[in-house]
């Protein structure tokens, strides 16, 4: 479909009703609302809790004005200049064209009005609808650590709905100590510092004092052992010393003259010689002393 230009509409001697008037409110571009078009009852700005608070809102008024367009009516002067026209006009047999093409300009006016009033009314009808999902979808609960939280768009503060126990506070629950008391406290410090808590660090002098005393009993009867070997050994060699040993007689010659070798007369000569010491008999033979 080709559009086609809307009808121009003439007034007195086919000029235009808008030359008649020298307002300056005549002479506004068809963008600019006239200042005698009535406000329409949706132009405004919407705004919600959420809204607004980034950017500015949207001019729905300047945009009603934008798509209205001209909304002037011809002035006083114009009505009285054009009706006198359309009457002379009819008188001489002609026909009356200010007064229709007052009307048409009318028509379209009220047509370009309305279509703008629905599209602002649409426009607004999405925003809040869009506003109002956003708002919605705000004030959902959620949920950060173990507390369940909602926000109220209304006044753009968080409440909490509930507020879950911590780890610490169930490991003091579970002890079955009562909040505020010192126990508590030492239980809720043990929880967090774990190994560096009052009750680990107790514990842990408890147990070195144990092993430092076990050490010390332990070593006390390694001593003891000691000294009861030591004096052992110190006894053995006592014994020893007394009883005589083969190596330590001398070690016998690797060879001994025959003149060298003493003659003996009696057993109690033999006797008296060092024992290993080799000695001759009476008949000639040769006998050693045995070692003690």
């Amino acid at each position: 479909m080709i559009a086609t230009a809307p009808p121009q509409v003439s007034g007195l001697f086919g000029v235009p009703p808008q030359v008649f008037s020298r307002s300056p409110a005549s002479r506004r571009p068809a963008a600019t609302g006239p200042a005698s078009a009535a406000p329409s009852p949706v132009a405004g700005r919407m705004g919600g809790p959420l809204g607004g608070s980034m950017r500015a809102p949207f001019d729905y008024a300047a945009a009603l004005r934008a798509m209205a367009g001209n909304q002037g009516q011809p002035s006083r002067t114009q009505m009285i200049a054009g009706t006198v026209g359309d009457i002379l006009a009819t008188a001489g047999g002609g026909r009356a064209s200010f007064l229709p093409g007052l009307q048409a300009q009318r028509h379209e006016q009220a047509q370009r009005l309305n279509a703008a009033n629905r599209q602002v009314l649409d426009w607004q009808q999405a925003d809040w609808a869009r506003q109002n999902a956003a708002d919605l979808s705000a004030s959902a609960p959620f949920t950060i650590g173990r507390s369940r939280l909602q926000f109220d768009p209304a006044t753009g503060q968080t409440d909490a709905l509930y507020t879950g126990p911590e780890d610490f506070d169930l490991y003091a629950a579970g002890l079955g100590l009562q909040p505020g008391t010192e126990d508590y406290f030492n239980a809720v410090e043990d929880y967090v510092l774990r190994s560096n808590g009052p009750s680990a660090f107790t514990r842990d002098v408890q147990l070195d004092d144990h092993r430092t005393g076990n050490d010390l009993r332990l070593e006390g009867v390694r001593q003891s052992n000691r000294i009861g070997l030591e004096d052992h050994r110190q006894g053995n060699r006592i014994e020893l010393r007394g009883v005589p040993q083969a190596r330590s007689a001398p070690a016998p010659r690797a060879s001994r003259r025959a003149d060298d070798i003493p003659t003996v007369n009696s057993p109690d000569e033999a006797r008296r010689l060092p024992p290993g010491s080799q000695f001759r008999t009476r008949d000639g033979r040769t006998m050693r002393v045995p070692a003690r």
